[in-house]
C-alpha cells in the first residue's frame, strides 16, 4: 500500500473511531465505496481495537496487531503490480526479511511462473537493505540442481529492492514425507540431497543459516530444492561485518533450528548449518522436535537449546522430547499417526532408530560444535553408510570424553 493510502487510511480510521459504533459502517461504506481493500483495512482495525481494548494509534510505533494489519493489506495491495517485466499474482510466503509472490512475465504468451521476493516494510533499512544484497550475492554464487536458482533483481520504481527467482512448486519436506507416507529409508534419501545442496553452498563460501521444513520444499517429482538465503553469511567478504547485521540475523532465525552458539551470537560456520539439518533429520525421522518450546519465553527456549541435551529419538519418538524427570512414562499423543506416517508401528519405528540412527543424529545436535561431523559431506557419508550396511563412523561420546567434559 502506497503511502497516501496509508495515510488515508488512518485519517478514516481516525474519524472512525469517533463515531458510534453503530454509524461506522454506514460512514466506511459512503467514504470507502471505491476503496474496498482500504475499506477491509479500516474495519478490522476497528475490530481489533474493540477486541483487544487496546486503541490503536497509527503514527510510530505501531502496535503488533496494527503492525500485521499494515503488512497483510500492503502486500495484498500489491497483487496485480508489475515488477521490472512481472507481475504480481500470488502471495506465497512471509519471512523476516522479505515477502515473497508468485508472477508471471508481462506480454509472454506462454508466461512460466517465477518467484519475485520484495524486501518487508519495516526491513527496508539501510541494514535490512544491506542484508537483502547480500542474499543476492550469495545466490548469484550458487548453481546447483537443489538450491532454488536466482534469475534477476533490481530495485522498484519505489526504491524497494526485489529478486527474481526459480519458481518450486512443491512442500515443505515434513508434509511431502507425510503424505507420501515416506518410509526411514526414503526419508534419509531426501536429506542427503539437502545435504548436497549445503555442502555444494559450503564449498561456495556460503553458510545458510536458516535450515528448516518449510525453507526445503520438495518438488511433485520427489526433488527437494533449498530456499532463503536472507540470512546467510559470506564467509569471505562478510567477515568485517558490524556487530547489529549479525544480531538482526539472530532476531530472525527460528530458535528450533538455531544451533547453541547461534543463539549465543558467535560467529558463523559450517558447524550451524550440520546442527540445523540435524534437527531437521530428528524431524523426518520422528514426526517431534528434539525441544518442546512451545508455550516457552525467549529465555527459556535459548536455556534448554544452550544447556539441554536431546534425546535419544528412538524414545522421543515414543514419549516426545521431553527429557529428565518431568517426562510422561507412557506412550505420547501421536505416536500412531506418526508411525503410520513412516510405514510401521510405533515399536518397530522405534527399533529401527535405535542405535546408528540415534548416534548420527545426536552426533550432528552435539552442544559442542567440535564434537559433531566435521562437515555436511560426514554427515552425508554416515547416512550413505547406514543405507548401505556399513558401519557408520560417528561412535557418540566415549566415558573418557563426558568424564574429561565433567572435570574441566
Amino acid at each position: 500500500m502506497s503511502d497516501d493510502r496509508w495515510a488515508r487510511a488512518a485519517t478514516l480510521f481516525d474519524m472512525a473511531l469517533d463515531l458510534n459504533p453503530e454509524d461506522r459502517e454506514q460512514f466506511l461504506n459512503d467514504r470507502c465505496r471505491d476503496e474496498p481493500l482500504i475499506r477491509e483495512l479500516i474495519a478490522k482495525m476497528l475490530e481489533t481495537d474493540a477486541q483487544s481494548g487496546e486503541k490503536l494509534f497509527l503514527n510510530p510505533p505501531l502496535p503488533a496487531t496494527a503492525m500485521g494489519l499494515l503488512l497483510e493489506y500492503a502486500e495484498s495491495a500489491l497483487l496485480g503490480e508489475r515488477i521490472g517485466k512481472y507481475r504480481l499474482v500470488e502471495k506465497v510466503a512471509s519471512g523476516g526479511m522479505g515477502t515473497v509472490f508468485r508472477a508471471v512475465a508481462d506480454g509472454d504468451p506462454d508466461p512460466w511462473p517465477v518467484a519475485v521476493k520484495l524486501i518487508r516494510h519495516g526491513m527496508d533499512t539501510a541494514e535490512g537493505v544491506r542484508r537483502f544484497q547480500l542474499e543476492r550475492e550469495a545466490l548469484a554464487r550458487l548453481d546447483h540442481p537443489g538450491i532454488a536458482k536466482l534469475l534477476d533483481g533490481g530495485i522498484t520504481d519505489r526504491g524497494q529492492p526485489y529478486l527474481v527467482m526459480e519458481y518450486v512448486d512443491g512442500l515443505p519436506i515434513d508434509a511431502y514425507c507425510d503424505e507420501n507416507e515416506l518410509d526411514l529409508p526414503a526419508r534419509i534419501r531426501l536429506v542427503q540431497s539437502v545435504c548436497s545442496a549445503i555442502e555444494y553452498a559450503h564449498r561456495s563460501l556460503i553458510v545458510h543459516r536458516d535450515i528448516k521444513p518449510s525453507n526445503v520444499l520438495v518438488t511433485g517429482e520427489g526433488v527437494p530444492k533449498l530456499l532463503d538465503f536472507g540470512i546467510s553469511k559470506l564467509l569471505n567478504g562478510d567477515g568485517d561485518a558490524p556487530p547489529q547485521v549479525t544480531a538482526t540475523s539472530l532476531r530472525i532465525i527460528t530458535p528450533l533450528y538455531a544451533s547453541p552458539e547461534a543463539i549465543r551470537g558467535r560467529p558463523a560456520s559450517t558447524a550451524m548449518d550440520v546442527y540445523s539439518l540435524g534437527v531437521l533429520l530428528f524431524e523426518l525421522l520422528t514426526g517431534r522436535a528434539p525441544f518442546d518450546l512451545e508455550r516457552r519465553s525467549s529465555f527459556e527456549a535459548q536455556k534448554m537449546i544452550c544447556e539441554l541435551d536431546p534425546p535419544l529419538p528412538s524414545n522421543a519418538v515414543l514419549h516426545g522430547p521431553e527429557t529428565g524427570p518431568a517426562q510422561t512414562p507412557g506412550p505420547a499423543p501421536g505416536v500412531e499417526a506418526i508411525a503410520r506416517a513412516r510405514g510401521t508401528t510405533p515399536r518397530e519405528l522405534s527399533r529401527a532408530l535405535q542405535g546408528e540412527l540415534d548416534t548420527i543424529v545426536l552426533s550432528a545436535l552435539h552442544k559442542d560444535p567440535e564434537r559433531r561431523y566435521l562437515s555436511v559431506e560426514q554427515l552425508a557419508e554416515d547416512l550413505n553408510r547406514h543405507l548401505s550396511g556399513f558401519p557408520i563412523r560417528a561412535t557418540g561420546d566415549s566415558f573418557r570424553y563426558r568424564a574429561g567434559k565433567f572435570i574441566r
